[in-house]
């Protein structure tokens, strides 16, 4: 019921008798298809998001509507006894938890305000107010990210959480807890989490959006603090450190040519999680160098592909999933330099029993399910400021009978020409402007390079884009050693932005196991 606002505009403004009909027309087709009334319940797959859709969606638009002929008493009332029966049945069904529950509360407040003549909208809005100052407290956490961690979905909220602190400064005796502080520091994750092209970072369920985007996200921050009487146009911190969300974003500038890495240590926090421990993003130049597939959609000839570890820019054993332990980061800089350290010990787990691992929905994502390897995970992220980033990862595992897994290092570029080069563990982009170098000086005995795009059997190469509501093929590097002898693994990756087609004239060497000889000794 997007269309609704629309078609209520133009009916106010020509007074045009078949906008107002339209309108009618699918308002009704609801109510009759889905039988409306008191004693309502929700069809199988109504979802539990479609209150606010059509509640919301259908009085917004009544004051202009009311105008038309279309709107008579007798279909007012029809869909106020609609709107009725769905906030009975809401107001004994909300949500448990998740951005979900927020919107209920923040549905049953605000019709029980609009609907004060009905005899339950007192208690509607007796409770939605209830269920927004718990939310509110339970779900934005101390460092301004909601608790799903998930740039997307906590721009969702901020959206609602904007609203509610609308309502609160015009009616404070509703005894709403939203505070200005907590909706600055929501904008100000909102602004960090977005890529220097305006698009959220596809990290978690988060929309892959390719190309400069509006970044709308910077529009409403500054209207915000305008009516907050906070400076309009201060910015946060170029880098900065989430450790409520597990998250670090750095970057070197404000502008779309801006270098842009984000680092994900995210613990698990609902059902848009996905387990990709100690991954990293990195945008140069207008360009996704490295990158997450974003939020997955199972279409009928493809998996929601992205939701595994091993669709991820982190380490991995078998191809096998993290599991939901909490990861632990840190965050250091002095001028020039950004240092992150992310450490996750929840080893590596199979998927459900049964299931098939090329297929990757949330359900089958597993995190805890089968015989699994413990091990340690160790990452630290070093970002020399215009010169280049270096990885250095740690997989520590006990070496035990019958258990030499296959060692994954994966790396899932942008969609564009890719090549590698194993002989001189190299590989590079290709592109005509901004490109990205990599280097791989030091990596685990045995390890061979290899490059996937666009493959099925099994799920390798792939980015969704638009909800997923397609995929297109995107070459991914994946550094592997098949049948590894655990205990500690070392590896180096050097990466090197650039401009222009032309790679600079980088070497990298490895001095650790001359170091480890030489302590031997």
């Amino acid at each position: 019921f997007s269309f609704l606002p629309a078609l209520a505009s133009v009916f106010r403004a020509t007074r045009d008798e078949r906008y107002a009909l339209a309108a009618r027309h699918y308002i009704g087709a609801i109510i009759r298809d889905f039988g409306i009334r008191e004693g309502w319940v929700p069809t199988p797959f109504d979802g539990a998001t479609q209150y606010d859709i059509r509640i919301e969606g259908w009085l917004q638009a009544l004051p202009a509507l009311l105008d038309s002929r279309a709107f008579n008493d007798a279909f007012l009332d029809l869909i106020l006894e609609a709107v009725r029966a769905k906030l009975v049945y809401l107001s004994g069904h909300v949500y448990p938890g998740r951005n979900i529950r927020f919107l209920h509360g923040e549905v049953l407040m605000k019709n029980g305000y609009r609907l004060a003549f009905l005899p339950e909208a007192a208690a509607w809005q007796e409770q939605g107010i209830r269920i927004l100052n718990e939310e509110f407290h339970r779900q934005i956490l101390p460092d301004g990210a909601h608790v799903e961690a998930t740039p997307g979905y906590h721009e969702v909220v901020l959206h609602g959480m904007v609203g509610i602190w609308r309502i609160a400064r015009v009616l404070p005796e509703l005894g709403l807890a939203v505070t200005t502080e907590a909706v600055a520091r929501m904008f100000d994750y909102a602004v960090a989490s977005r890529l220097p092209s305006g698009a959220p970072v596809p990290m978690h369920d988060s929309i892959a959006r390719p190309g400069q985007q509006p970044n709308t996200v910077l529009e409403h921050r500054r209207e915000f603090r305008l009516l907050a009487k906070l400076p309009p146009d201060e910015m946060p911190p170029l880098r900065q450190c989430y450790p409520d969300a597990g998250q670090v974003y750095l970057r070197d500038a404000w502008n779309p040519d801006a270098t842009f890495m984000a680092f994900d240590a995210t613990s698990f926090g609902s059902f848009h999680w996905h387990p990709g421990r100690n991954a990293i993003h990195l945008f140069a130049y207008g360009r996704a160098l490295l990158t997450d597939s974003g939020y997955p959609f199972a279409k009928p000839d493809f998996p929601a592909y992205g939701t595994l570890t091993a669709h991820h820019n982190t380490l991995n054993l078998n191809g096998w999933n993290q599991a939901r332990t909490t990861a632990r980061l840190r965050y250091r800089s002095a001028p020039g330099y950004d240092l992150v350290e992310g450490f996750y010990e929840g080893g590596y787990w199979p998927f459900g029993a049964g299931k098939q691992g090329n297929g990757s929905t949330w359900a089958l994502a597993g995190h805890s399910h089968g015989d699994g390897i413990y091990a340690e995970h160790h990452r630290m992220l070093l970002w020399i400021h215009g010169r280049f980033m270096v990885v250095l990862d740690n997989l520590f595992c006990t070496s035990e009978a019958g258990k030499k897994p296959r060692l994954e290092s994966v790396w899932q570029l942008g969609a564009g020409p890719a090549e590698i080069d194993p002989a001189r563990r190299r590989a590079r982009t290709r592109h005509a402007d901004g490109n990205l170098l990599m280097l791989f000086p030091l990596m685990a005995d045995g390890m061979q390079m290899a490059l996937h795009e666009g493959e099925r059997d099994p799920y390798r190469g792939w980015l969704a884009l638009d909800w997923g509501d397609h995929y297109t093929p995107a070459p991914m590097i994946r550094c592997y050693a098949d049948n590894y002898d655990p205990w500690n693994a070392d590896l180096a990756t050097v990466l090197v932005p650039f401009a222009g087609a032309e790679p600079p004239r980088v070497e990298a060497e490895e001095a650790l196991r001359e170091a480890r000889d030489e302590l031997a000794a």
